[in-house]
């Protein structure tokens, strides 16, 4: 047994960095040219985005969803919920449109599902305009997922796993859950 990371591991730091105010993604062999470890210049952080990044999921394909309140990443509209590509810039075939909203509307969790479905948690009451209590589920393009609509009385949702059978699981302050379908 060894402790090397798998070629294709790619290390995501958010925070308040002075040096970089969105994203530090660290090369791998897989993916770079640079030795494993090494700041991955080719991931362009641009203008950023204007508030904090809570959430961050990567796909296979390299893609990554964030999840925050912030309002613009890079310029463009995206309130709370983002994808980047791969070099950084803004997937503009992911669009939530009005996003999350509500008197405290961050989303706090972003976990993708095996069918490329994004599951988002947090303190938002709605999603493009359509009631969604804490949580909701996405479809590819930023879209909502109307036929996921748990009941849920929470105050926020703050984390989220997907078990390998599919069923989700929730960490937050809640009153009340439902199951789904029930």
């Amino acid at each position: 047994m060894t402790n090397q990371l798998p070629l294709s591991f790619r290390p995501f730091f958010w925070g308040g960095f002075t040096a970089f105010a969105l994203l530090l993604l660290f090369s791998a062999p897989a993916v770079s040219a640079q030795s494993p470890g090494d700041l991955d210049m080719s991931f362009e952080t641009g203008s950023s985005v204007d508030n904090r990044v809570y959430a961050v999921a990567a796909a296979d394909d390299g893609k990554v969803n964030i999840g925050g309140d912030f309002t613009t990443v890079r310029g463009a509209m995206r309130n709370r919920i983002a994808r980047l590509n791969r070099d950084g810039t803004v997937d503009t075939s992911f669009d939530p449109g009005a996003g999350t909203n509500g008197s405290s509307s961050r989303v706090h969790s972003v976990t993708l599902q095996a069918d490329s479905k994004v599951l988002i948690g947090g303190e938002f009451t709605s999603y493009n305009d359509l009631d969604r209590n804490r949580i909701a589920r996405l479809h590819a393009d930023g879209s909502l997922d109307t036929g996921f609509d748990p009941f849920i009385e929470a105050v926020f949702v703050s984390s989220i796993a997907v078990q390998v059978d599919g069923k989700v699981l929730l960490g937050g302050l809640f009153h009340q859950l439902q199951r789904y379908g029930a």
